[in-house]
């Protein structure tokens, strides 16, 4: 964080500033992406979001800060006006008519199935358009929580209900921020499982994610529901050691 210091009559005031997107407050994140939902960007969102950062300043203080200390201030937000997406959770609970809802500590934890819902959300909105997705999105991976304020089990009959009510009482902003940050997650897992999403092998990219499902639980009913509740992680290392394998063999075979 930059410290700022501005004097005037011999009384100093003082400010933090941001100098990275890792720096911001969930507060700062919902704030960015609520004025980019109102189509405002570039110097007049550094703008908005300086005058934020300054409204604990007297006004006089703030109506004395000539150009050029402000175009100063501007450049050590520069990162505001560009393509930023956080890496990390931005908003670890929501709080609606006294429930509480709770994102995972990291997505690693996230199951197969949850994966596969998520994923045809994204699939089911380019389709059709509709930002509901996006809240259901936030509905899978935001929990409620019990009296000790802990995740209560997966249940997906109330998703829809659960979607509703954030749509009900949250902006766009929440619902794209929590996008974005599973975006950011899933880039990361597709450069650490190659053969999986890249490969010429990769089952996800030609046969689909259930498809993998499939092939590693050998199409057996009861098999496939204990695999759908593995972790994501888990599931797609096991799919890349069958990748492995058959290339393998694929080589061997050739071989001979």
């Amino acid at each position: 964080m930059k410290q700022i210091r501005i004097e005037r009559k011999q009384r100093k005031f003082r400010f933090a500033l941001p100098e990275s997107p890792e720096q911001l407050t969930s507060e700062e994140w919902l704030f960015i992406y609520h004025m980019q939902s109102m189509e405002i960007s570039g110097l007049d969102l550094k703008l908005a979001f300086l005058l934020k950062k300054m409204k604990t300043l007297p006004q006089n203080v703030i109506q004395g800060i000539g150009d050029e200390e402000i175009a100063e201030l501007c450049k050590i937000i520069d990162f505001v006006e560009g393509e930023i997406h956080p890496a990390k959770c931005p908003l670890n609970q929501v709080a609606i008519k006294r429930a509480n809802f709770a994102a995972p500590a990291s997505l690693d934890e996230i199951t197969g199935a949850e994966y596969a819902l998520i994923e045809s959300c994204f699939v089911d909105m380019a389709e059709l358009k509709d930002d509901f997705y996006l809240y259901k999105i936030m509905a899978i991976l935001y929990r409620p929580t019990n009296y000790l304020g802990k995740r209560k089990p997966f249940d997906d009959s109330t998703l829809e209900d659960r979607a509703n009510l954030f749509k009900g009482h949250l902006g766009i902003e929440y619902a794209w921020l929590v996008s974005d940050w599973y975006k950011t997650w899933h880039t990361g897992l597709e450069e650490e499982y190659p053969e999986v999403f890249q490969g010429e092998e990769s089952k996800i990219k030609s046969e689909g994610f259930v498809e993998v499902i499939y092939s590693m639980a050998g199409a057996k009913l009861g098999l496939i529901s204990a695999v759908m509740e593995l972790d994501i992680k888990s599931i797609l290392l096991a799919a890349t050691l069958e990748i492995k394998n058959n290339k393998r063999i694929k080589a061997a075979s050739k071989r001979n």
